[in-house]
């Protein structure tokens, strides 16, 4: 992929383990990282995702009540406390849920402005959605360190 950048400089690589100095400041964790602190960032996706957070560390503290008065329940051989232990474990799943949906739309939002989107084999199919919010013309998927080979001889012309 690193030689994808003598084409262009817009390169999002998704995925946390390229070793690569050259990629890591087209990693989209990265970008999204300088679009936080440099306020540059979508205001809908920053309100979205904080009130997304804070309705995710509410239902975690009530999860956090629920489990220390879990103790005293068993205790008392009362079996109430398995209703309200799976509501509020689904209500959790679906607010985390949630939050990497409106995480995943800005990934996506921020690659479509890319020329060129690198993801290894297991990252393609670990983010089948978020290709799919992409709706990209062309796919190359290799697996990872290979794609720079195929490229390299069209480079050189």
């Amino acid at each position: 992929m690193e030689s994808s950048l003598a084409v262009t400089q817009k390169i999002i690589r998704v995925g946390h383990r390229s070793k690569s100095k050259l990629l890591e400041p087209h990693n989209i964790s990265n970008l999204k990282k300088v679009l936080k602190t440099s306020k540059l960032r979508n205001e809908s996706f920053s309100k979205l995702e904080s009130g997304t957070e804070q309705k995710l560390f509410a239902k975690r503290e009530d999860l956090n009540k629920l489990i220390l008065s879990l103790r005293k329940k068993i205790e008392e051989n009362d079996q109430s406390w398995k209703d309200s232990l799976m509501e509020c474990l689904t209500r959790y799943k679906e607010i985390a849920s949630m939050l990497s949906s409106v995480q995943q739309h800005e990934s996506a939002m921020l690659a479509r402005k890319a020329d060129i989107v690198g993801l290894t084999t297991s990252g393609a199919a670990k983010n089948r959605s978020f290709i799919q919010l992409l709706d990209p013309k062309i796919v190359i998927i290799e697996e990872a360190g290979q794609v720079g080979q195929y490229f390299s001889p069209v480079l050189k012309s």
